[in-house]
C-alpha cells in the first residue's frame, strides 16, 4: 500500500471509530504526508467530529519526528505535555486547529504506511483519571510502567496488523481489477473479431449472390444488377447459402415481370427478393422432420414391447396379436398406418440404430418388407417421407 494510501486508510476507517474503540480516550490528533504536495497535514477527532487541516503551526516539526524513532524497533511512545515537539497554545476548535492543551498521558504511535522509513504519527490523548494510567501508590509505579507498555505495545500491534490487513486487501482488489479489465479487453477483443468475421461472411455471401447474378445475366443476355436496398437485405441473409440460387432466380422473375421493356436492364430491388419465405419453410420442413421422427421412435417402442411379449411366448407376429397385447389394445388397421405414415422414419431409425428393436426388425415381416425395400433400393411411396 502506497504513502498517500495508508493515510486515506487512516483518516477514512480508524480515526473516526478510535474514540469508541478506547475506553478513556479524549481525543486523537493524526500527522500523515499529503498526497496533494507531499507535504505534512494533520486531522484531529473527538467524540463528536473530526477537523482536517493542512496548515500547521510554525513551530511545529512533525516532519523530522516522522523521521526518527528513538528507542531503536519500538513503534510507540509515551510522552508528558511538556516533551510533546509541537506548539500547544494555538488550538483554537472554532477555528479549526487542531492543537490543543494536552492530558498528562499522550501515547504516540508510528503508524506504518508502505515505507521503511517513513510513519504517520497518531497521538492518543487519554484522560487523567484513567486508573489504569495512574500509579495509587509508589510501590506501584513498576506495575504501572508496565502497564503502560502493554497498552502501546497492544494498539501498535493491532492498528499494524489493520495496515497489513488493509495492504493485502488492496493488493487482491487491484489484481481482481486487473483480472476483470483482461477479461473486459478479451471480450471486446473477441467482439470486434466476431464482427470482422461476421462483416466478412455478409461480403462473401453477397459475392456469391454477385456471381449468380452475372450467371443469369449472361443467360438471359440482359444486364441484370442489384440495387443498393437489395444489398442490405442481402446481407441480412442467414439462411442455406445453396438456397440462394433459387432466390436470386425469383427476385429476377419477379423484376421481370413487373418490367415493360423486355430490353432494358433490370435493377433488383430490396422488395423483389423474398428470402424469409425461404427459411420459414425450411425451418417448417426441420420441425416436420423432428416431429415424424419422435412418433416413429414412440411407434416403434410400442411394437418392440408387443412383440417381445408375444415372441418369448412363442407365438407368431401379426398386427392383430401385437395390437391385443398392447395397452390399450389397438387395431391391426392402425398398426397399418403407422407403417405407411412412418414407414421412411422407422427405416431411418433401423438403420441408425442396429441395436434397438431386435424383434420387430427380425420377426414381423410387414416391417421386415419394408427394410428389404429400402435395400434393395425401391422408393418408399408413403406418407410423410
Amino acid at each position: 500500500m502506497r504513502t498517500t494510501d495508508a493515510s486515506k486508510f487512516y483518516l477514512s476507517n480508524l480515526l473516526p471509530r478510535i474514540c469508541r474503540y478506547l475506553n478513556g480516550l479524549e481525543k486523537a490528533i493524526l500527522f500523515y504526508r499529503s498526497g496533494d504536495n507531499n507535504s505534512i497535514a494533520a486531522a484531529y477527532t473527538d467524540r463528536s467530529m473530526i477537523y482536517q487541516t493542512s496548515i500547521l503551526p510554525d513551530k511545529v516539526n512533525i516532519d523530522s519526528l516522522r523521521r526518527k524513532r528513538t528507542g531503536g524497533p519500538q513503534r510507540w511512545m509515551w510522552y508528558d505535555r511538556n516533551q510533546l515537539e509541537f506548539d500547544q497554545k494555538r488550538f483554537r476548535p472554532e477555528e479549526n486547529n487542531l492543537l490543543t492543551p494536552l492530558s498528562e498521558s499522550v501515547l504516540l504511535l508510528f503508524l506504518p504506511t508502505g515505507s521503511s522509513t517513513d510513519f504517520d504519527l497518531l497521538y492518543l490523548f487519554f484522560s487523567g483519571n484513567v486508573s489504569y494510567l495512574n500509579p495509587v501508590q509508589k510501590n506501584d509505579e513498576h506495575f504501572f510502567r508496565q502497564t503502560k507498555d502493554a497498552i502501546g505495545s497492544l494498539l501498535s500491534g493491532i492498528f499494524t496488523e489493520m495496515f497489513y490487513e488493509e495492504a493485502e486487501r488492496d493488493i487482491q482488489n487491484s489484481r481482481f481489477k486487473r483480472l476483470i479489465k483482461g477479461v473486459s479487453v478479451e471480450v471486446e477483443h473477441l467482439r470486434h473479431s466476431l464482427s470482422e468475421v461476421k462483416m466478412e461472411n455478409q461480403e462473401r455471401i453477397f459475392k456469391y449472390c454477385i456471381d449468380r447474378l452475372k450467371v443469369i445475366s449472361d443467360e438471359k443476355s440482359r444486364t441484370v444488377t442489384f440495387h443498393d436496398s437489395s444489398k442490405k437485405k442481402l446481407l441480412l441473409y442467414t439462411g442455406d447459402i445453396a438456397a440462394l440460387y433459387e432466390i436470386i432466380s425469383n427476385a429476377v422473375f419477379f423484376a421481370e415481370s413487373l418490367s415493360d421493356d423486355a430490353t432494358s436492364p433490370l435493377l433488383i430491388k430490396d422488395f423483389h427478393i423474398q428470402h424469409s419465405k425461404e427459411i420459414n419453410s425450411e425451418n417448417n420442413r426441420k420441425l416436420v422432420t423432428m416431429q415424424n421422427l419422435s412418433e416413429a421412435t414412440s411407434y416403434l417402442d410400442r411394437l418392440e414391447d408387443a412383440g417381445s411379449i408375444i415372441h418369448t411366448a412363442g407365438g407368431k407376429l401379426t398386427g392383430a396379436s401385437m395390437g391385443e397385447v398392447m395397452n390399450p389394445p389397438i387395431t391391426p388397421s392402425a398398426i397399418s398406418q403407422w407403417l405407411t405414415k412412418y414407414g421412411n422414419q422407422m427405416v431411418q431409425l433401423l438403420h441408425t440404430y442396429p441395436d434397438k428393436w431386435h424383434t420387430i426388425r427380425h420377426h414381423f415381416k410387414p416391417l421386415v418388407k419394408i427394410l428389404q425395400r429400402d435395400n434393395s433400393g425401391e422408393r418408399l411411396e408413403m406418407t410423410g417421407s
